[in-house]
């Protein structure tokens, strides 16, 4: 015959002055929802407290309850605690590092409060300790070493922080990690080739830190990678080939770095990519052909570089893309016709190049077009009336062109233009009734100093 476990009515003297050192430490009487606290009823029943069938506190979630003060060292006497959720509260101070004491815990989310001090050491202590979440606070020193001694680790979230220094080669002993999330800090220093052993890293983001030299080749072997955000660093040297590995990349972000030499052919390999930006480098050479191959991809953003040579006719082949933006390099040739494939696109952005040619019919086939910027290239010839097909459009920039002619009464038919602009060119406005009217609609209309066509 069995027998029933019944949940032991809360007794444990140390669990005792842990709660009751939390709740007057961080102004329970004013949180949201503080019902049965501290009272005689069996703590179970206490908003947001679990404990198991022998009565031991084993989950604190109080999340989003207007927790108010500092956290006390009498935390780290819930030895039996797994789960500690005290997210997006005003819990100030420092981490204790007698948390480092309650070793079962699993989960630690203290992200969006305003915690101060440094990372304590006694984390890597926490060897059950799954997911570090404690991101959007003000901490700051560097990120301890003791981190990789927590190897269950599956997610670190330590954005939004000041954490400054380099980060530690022993996250490389953290080889279940999945996320390393480590962006919007002060990081300085080389990313540590032991990165590359993380194999079932998915999610990788440093974006808008202080980090220089290279990105470490072994960085391709991460087969599990599906998110790569770098940017907004002091990366240098080329870009790796061996990016071209990671088969499962969805995102790719390397802009605003200090990245030289060729875009690697080998990221045509990336057949799942949908975001591919590495703009605000010092990327030169030629756009390479095989990037017709990323058919998922919706976002490619190759500005301010030094990119020379056509844009490849394989752009046609990006069929899902929403933005190209090439703008600020030095391309040349006609615009390709193939550009009219890009029937998802919103935004071409090529500006400040040394494009040539005219400016084809078929662009007008792009009708969720909301932004065509062509300045500063060196297209020449008519307007085609086909443009007025764009009836999404709202920023048509054309300044800087040797454009010509008058401007088509077709581009009445965009009602939704906000800015139309094509100084420096010598395109005309008609002076029939109808197209001025049209002009008057437009919030930002700037022309030539003689804007009228003669007669």
């Amino acid at each position: 015959m069995g027998f029933l476990v019944r949940p032991y009515r809360y007794r444990f003297t140390g669990e005792d002055a842990a709660l009751t050192a939390l709740y007057n430490a961080t102004d329970g009487p004013n949180w949201r929802e503080n019902s049965l606290w501290l009272s005689n009823a069996p703590v179970g029943s206490w908003h947001g407290v679990e404990i198991d069938v022998y009565g031991r506190v084993v989950r604190l979630n109080l999340g989003a309850n207007n927790l108010r003060g500092t956290l006390p060292p009498e935390l780290g006497n819930l030895n039996n605690l797994q789960i500690l959720r005290l997210s997006d509260n005003h819990l100030s101070e420092t981490i204790p590092a007698t948390l480092g004491d309650a070793t079962a815990l699993e989960e630690v989310d203290l992200s969006g409060n305003a915690l101060s001090g440094t990372i304590p050491e006694s984390v890597g202590d926490l060897r059950a300790l799954r997911y570090l979440l404690l991101r959007d606070n003000r901490l700051s020193g560097t990120i301890p070493a003791t981190l990789g001694d927590a190897t269950a680790l599956e997610e670190v979230d330590l954005s939004g922080n000041a954490l400054s220094g380099a980060i530690p080669e022993s996250v490389g002993n953290l080889r279940d990690l999945r996320y390393l999330l480590l962006y919007d800090n002060h990081l300085s220093g080389t990313m540590p080739r032991t990165l590359g052993v993380l194999r079932k890293l998915q999610v990788l983001r440093m974006e808008r830190n202080s980090l220089s030299g290279i990105i470490p080749e072994t960085l391709g072997n991460l087969a599990a990678l599906q998110e790569l955000n770098l940017s907004d660093n002091e990366l240098s040297g080329s870009m790796p080939e061996s990016l071209g590995n990671l088969s499962d990349l969805q995102f790719l972000t390397l802009r605003d770095n200090e990245l030289s030499g060729a875009i690697p052919a080998t990221l045509s390999n990336l057949s799942l990519l949908r975001t591919l930006s590495l703009s605000f480098n010092d990327l030169s050479g030629s756009i390479p052909e095989t990037l017709g191959n990323l058919t998922r991809l919706e976002s490619l953003g190759l500005s301010f570089n030094r990119l020379s040579g056509p844009i490849p006719d394989s752009v046609g082949a990006l069929t899902v893309l929403q933005i190209l933006d090439l703008s600020f390099n030095d391309l040349s040739g006609p615009l390709p016709e193939t550009l009219t494939e890009l029937t998802n696109l919103q935004a071409l952005v090529l500006g400040e190049n040394n494009l040539s040619g005219s400016i084809p019919e078929t662009l007008g086939t792009l009708t969720e077009l909301k932004s065509l910027l062509l300045e500063a290239n060196d297209l020449s010839g008519p307007l085609p009336n086909a443009l007025g097909n764009l009836s999404e459009l709202r920023f048509l920039i054309l300044d800087d062109n040797e454009l010509s002619g008058a401007v088509p009464e077709a581009l009445m038919l965009l009602t939704n233009l906000e800015r139309f602009s094509f100084r420096d060119t010598e395109l005309c406005l008609p002076l029939e009734p109808p197209l001025r009217a049209w002009l008057q609609t437009i919030a930002s209309l700037k022309g030539n100093e003689r804007n009228d066509c003669l007669s």
